[in-house]
């Protein structure tokens, strides 16, 4: 049996709630019901008036790897605003008739996904014009037991980065919403949906629910398992895997030895993985989009077989990926400043010191366990969010 998601329980139990009030919808094409219905069609099919619709990073139908633009959807005929164009990460002008809006986003279980930035600036947003916040819940893909990663201080916030959360969070969208809502914005008035039957140990093919891709380059389940770790790579000079046939799960570069460094790994005997090394030649981006790295460049580099994903700890693997890089790569290996001076490992890890440690040669168990306080005491702040149980 499915597990029913914020959007089954609107749909079949809070539905008159929204009568008679117009409606801004925070969506995209993963708002869905657990038999894959559309938020946005049932709404309109079921008499309610959806005003307006906000479209977050990838757009309305997680099909955009550039900005997004404002425009009308052809499906139900309704204005889409962009949430993701060149004021990203801000709160955006919510219309003065709204009288409630409805978020339904599916996250991937990383501190990284914009899809919690985009929450906050909602939420605040809201807050400024006194509009309640429904937040219809989906399940964490990565399940809501583990959590990993160092919590990110403020100096390094960012759209891609919001302070206290850890890499691996734990938590679902409207468990997120409550804490945000505390730490941001205390005046926010913010509903949660709740799911039915879901609870904590659950990976998203537990579920019962199917994957839908929130990303052109979050494919599957196996990409949202090692995307804590991998997303930093985002902060090097070496290739995501983006344009390939596994993005996010490929990493390489042209002057990377993917066997030796495939071995290197190997030989750290890393809980619940393997790597084997791979070849592969990106391909060229949209039009429109950004370069990926090393575009029609041949590049060799390694995958991660995760063998037991329970075992797997894909932060402390991800740091250990960087560190055997610098061991056998560590003149060409590069890392990459933000417009605002920032580095941009620093802003996906939350903190200057990791980056730091890693060039010092200090050891990544060393270097995690430095974070262990911390994560401790976001756990103490964490827990009073939960909504689901174990």
């Amino acid at each position: 049996m499915s597990v029913a998601t914020g959007v089954d329980t609107l749909l079949s139990q809070r539905l008159d709630e929204l009568r008679g009030r117009r409606l801004g919808l925070v969506v995209n094409h993963t708002a869905l019901t657990a038999d894959g219905r559309w938020l946005p069609e049932e709404l309109i099919r079921r008499g309610l008036d959806v005003a307006v619709m906000f479209a977050p990073e990838h757009g309305l139908r997680g099909d955009r790897m550039s900005a997004v633009a404002d425009e009308r959807d052809p499906v139900t005929g309704v204005a889409v605003r962009s949430l993701y164009g060149r004021h990203a990460g801000l709160a955006p002008e919510l219309p003065a008739d709204l009288d409630a809006v409805i978020h339904c986003l599916q996250d991937i279980g990383s501190r990284f996904w914009t899809y919690t930035s985009t929450l906050l600036a909602v939420m605040e947003a809201a807050s400024a014009a006194d509009i309640p916040v429904w937040v219809c819940d989906r399940p964490n893909p990565l399940g809501g037991r583990v959590v990993a990663g160092p919590p990110l201080e403020p100096a390094f916030r960012s759209f891609v980065g919001i302070d206290p959360l850890p890499i691996r969070h734990g938590m679902t969208c409207g468990e997120m919403a409550l804490l945000l809502r505390d730490r941001f914005t205390p005046s926010a008035r913010v509903e949660v949906v709740a799911m039915a039957g879901w609870h904590r140990a659950m990976w998203h093919d537990q579920t019962g629910l199917p994957y839908v891709a929130p990303s052109p380059n979050a494919p599957s389940l196996a990409h949202a398992i090692v995307h804590p770790g991998h997303n930093l790579f985002k902060g090097l000079n070496v290739s995501e895997g983006y344009g390939t046939a596994k993005p996010c799960e490929w990493k390489g570069a042209p002057f990377i030895d993917g066997p030796a460094w495939a071995a290197r790994l190997n030989a750290r005997g890393l809980a619940g993985v393997v790597y084997r090394p791979v070849w592969f030649r990106p391909a060229r981006a949209p039009t429109g989009t950004a370069p990926w790295k090393y575009e029609d460049v041949p590049c060799q580099g390694v995958e991660p077989v995760v063998l037991d994903r329970d075992a797997f700890e894909p932060v402390e693997a991800g740091l250990h990926m960087i560190d055997a890089l610098i061991d056998l790569h560590g003149a060409q290996l590069r890392w990459p400043v933000h417009p605002d001076g920032r580095h941009q490992f620093d802003l996906r890890v939350g903190n200057d010191r990791v980056r730091a440690d890693l060039l010092a040669r200090r050891p990544v168990a060393e270097i995690a366990a430095a974070w262990g306080d911390d994560l401790l005491e976001f756990g103490r702040l964490r827990r009073q969010y939960l909504l689901y149980p174990d």
